[in-house]
């Protein structure tokens, strides 16, 4: 309650000095007032992180926000977007407005704001899914060969959804960049329209080459039927060489529903493939899949990393908190933890 008062009134007392610095009456009064309103914010900001009064601890020790209060955030985030749009667009509106190239060039900027407040707001209006509780594995494909030598371990990639991929930067974390960016929008249009329409064309091909890095690195690799090799594109490794395996969990919210679980094995720090074990609550390897990436788990030389200033591992699993162990690892395989359950791993869902 403290963090929030100290936040409405810092942004009121901001408000009040940003309309009445251009008075001269009221210009070095309002440049106090400002600085003041800059600080009680940051002071609300770093206040809202603590658990209690006694912890001065920081990072704050705190417990992560639960996915109710994560999909609330994303609401105040949304609605403030929406709220400022509307009075922008409101300046618009009203007569004397600047210049029409002015004008034209803020529309940009009112409808990108507009857009993605009403992005965050559907998302923190959009209802929590039920917990997924199911072991049920897909049915094998009807497609593959029985008797083929090496086996896909997942669907195909034209099966993933963009949401999949795309899924880890649904946050309102990753919107701050864009959201930085719109103010230039303007000042960005008087570069001239070759200088704009070059910039353009460069930020949507790095786009496209983002997706397709992205999609290239979500392919299931295959795995040899007896285990004894891995292939991730064109490369195949022996199981031997396998050395590392480490836990990802989105969302890692400690409520959060429909948890997508996969499996990241690395070989001698160079070679490195996912496996998906859980996409939105449903288990992702059929029957046969399992049993060649357990055969695999099995002869690699899984173990927690050693640090070069802990050679014996006494602190590995502190240090390496994502990481699993060979026993770990065989058992996330054979029953990959659903939503709510523990993870074999130091890191839990919703601890600091």
């Amino acid at each position: 309650m403290v963090g929030l008062a100290l936040i409405v009134l810092g942004m009121v007392a901001g408000a009040i000095a940003a309309f009445s610095i251009a008075d001269p009456r009221w210009s070095v009064a309002a440049a106090w007032l400002l600085s003041f309103a800059t600080v009680g914010v940051a002071a609300g900001l770093l206040t809202l992180r603590r658990a209690s009064w006694s912890d001065d601890a920081w990072p704050s020790a705190s417990a992560q926000d639960s996915e109710r209060q994560t999909r609330r955030t994303l609401l105040i985030c949304g609605a403030f977007l929406l709220v400022a749009c509307a009075a922008a667009l409101l300046g618009l509106l009203l007569p004397d407005t600047a210049g029409e190239a002015d004008a034209t060039r803020t529309w940009w900027l009112v409808g990108s704001t507009g857009v993605i407040g009403a992005v965050l707001v559907i998302a923190g209006l959009a209802p929590i899914p039920p917990a997924v509780d199911s072991m049920e594995r897909p049915p094998e494909d009807a497609d593959a060969d029985a008797d083929a030598a090496w086996v896909r371990i997942g669907p195909p990639a034209s099966a993933q959804r963009a949401g999949d991929v795309l899924g880890p930067l649904k946050s309102a974390q990753h919107l701050q960049v864009p959201l930085l960016l719109l103010p230039l929008l303007p000042a960005f249009f008087n570069l001239g329209t070759w200088v704009a329409a070059a910039v353009v064309a460069a930020a949507l091909a790095a786009s496209a080459v983002m997706l397709l890095v992205l999609r290239r690195r979500s392919r299931p690799p295959w795995i040899a039927r007896d285990g004894s090799a891995i292939r991730h594109g064109a490369v195949d490794l022996p199981a031997e060489e396998i050395d590392a395996a480490s836990l990802s969990v989105v969302p890692w919210q400690a409520d959060a529903t429909e948890r997508s679980l996969s499996m990241t094995i690395t070989a001698a720090g160079k070679h490195r493939g996912t496996i998906a074990l859980r996409r939105r609550g449903r288990l992702v390897l059929t029957a046969s899949q399992t049993a060649a990436l357990e055969a695999l788990v099995t002869r690699s030389a899984i173990e927690l990393p050693r640090d070069s200033s802990d050679p014996k591992g006494r602190f590995s699993r502190s240090s390496y908190p994502t990481h699993l162990t060979k026993e770990d690892a065989l058992a996330v395989v054979r029953e990959p933890p659903g939503d709510g359950e523990p993870l074999p791993i130091l890191a839990q869902p919703g601890r600091p």
